[in-house]
């Protein structure tokens, strides 16, 4: 249960350095590069990463890997 993420923003969060953006508010921490990293870590193993998102209900995101 969350925000959610537009399905605009929610093409581009796996990129180096991109955060969603939020207006004016200054209390997000981060620097973009978490959903990055952890999808070239997961490719590397031989497995997936999807997300799925509604704004105002929340985002999903799976980890598959092999056995």
């Amino acid at each position: 249960k969350g925000i959610g993420i537009s399905r605009e923003n929610l093409k581009h969060i796996f990129e180096k350095f991109y955060r969603v953006p939020q207006g004016d508010v200054q209390n997000t921490r981060g620097y973009g590069i978490g959903l990055h990293y952890a999808k070239r870590i997961i490719e590397a193993h031989g497995g997936t990463i999807s997300v799925e998102s509604k704004l105002g209900k929340g985002t999903k995101v799976t980890l598959e890997l092999p056995e």
